[in-house]
């Protein structure tokens, strides 16, 4: 019978990998056979393989010979992109991000934060719930168990809070005292509510302020003026 092959090969399970390969199983012709690949192998079967096309001379006892070609394939490469919200005042549980995940094998496996998120039916994408700002690492498994790890940094604000420079009152029973402000943290810019009060013009006492920042976050504290 004329010289001919049968070949069974595994493609590659992850993009980048090397574990391909291709089982040759040569007949007709007349036996002993031997084997030349154009990658310089000269063994029957190629293991451990990356993605490519690759080429086998057969040649048996007689010198005859029968080439074959065999393509392994690979996934495309396996990552992710995300869109993250930071928080928006400190210690507010508001942050939030969107993660999409491209390539590999479909279903994926997300694991975020210590807990694990099944993305079925091919679903590729995934909404944190509201977190508040810290380092998020997370790793997404393909269905051949490719993965592909990245961290998110969720932001926030500093804590706001302020230094005040007071002008105590000049005389008893006048309401010629001040306080001034030096806000810190937080986003600018501010506001102050001093109430019925007018930071410009106190009397003798405390006084309650509170800050409210361009987030909307807010803290209050209060000042003594004395006579």
């Amino acid at each position: 019978d004329a010289l001919s092959n049968n070949h069974t090969s595994v493609n590659v399970n992850c993009n980048g990998a090397t574990d391909g390969s291709i089982d040759i199983t040569p007949s007709g012709g007349v036996g002993p056979y031997t084997f030349t690949w154009d990658n310089g192998a000269n063994t029957e079967d190629l293991t451990n393989i990356s993605a490519g096309q690759y080429i086998v001379t057969i040649t048996d006892a007689n010198n005859c010979t029968f080439n074959d070609t065999i393509t392994i394939t690979e996934p495309t490469l396996l990552y992710s992109s995300f869109i993250q919200t930071n928080a928006s005042c400190y210690g507010f549980n508001d942050g939030s991000a969107t993660v999409s995940f491209f390539g590999g094998t479909t279903d994926y496996i997300l694991s975020w934060d210590s807990l694990t998120y099944p993305l079925l039916g091919g679903t590729s994408t995934f909404s944190t719930p509201g977190v508040p700002g810290g380092i998020y690492p997370y790793m997404v498994t393909d269905n051949n168990g490719c993965t592909h790890a990245d961290t998110i940094i969720i932001t926030q604000p500093d804590s706001i809070h302020s230094i005040a420079t007071l002008t105590n009152v000049s005389c008893t029973g006048l309401s010629d005292g001040s306080a001034t402000l030096n806000i810190i943290g937080g986003t600018a810019p501010y506001s102050e509510n001093w109430g019925v009060s007018d930071s410009t013009a106190l009397n003798n006492g405390y006084h309650t302020f509170i800050i409210t920042d361009a987030n909307g976050c807010n803290t209050n504290d209060s000042i003594l003026i004395t006579e």
